[in-house]
């Protein structure tokens, strides 16, 4: 049922369901074996830069 529906508001224009090619795709380093280079390149984008700590003055106020 909810493919139906899902169907018909794409036909109506509501949803649109644009192209994105393989290199584009966010969730592959998630799903697959890929590449070093484009796995980080996800894993940056997905998850934001993971190498640096951050500087304990932002969170002092919380261990206060």
């Amino acid at each position: 049922m909810r493919m139906h529906m899902l169907r018909q508001h794409v036909e109506l224009g509501h949803v649109s369901t644009p192209f994105c090619p393989t290199f584009d795709m966010v969730a592959d380093h998630m799903t697959k074996a890929t590449p070093k280079p484009t796995h980080e390149r996800h894993n940056a984008g997905a998850m934001g830069s993971q190498s640096l700590a951050p500087p304990i003055t932002l969170i002092q106020h919380l261990i206060d």
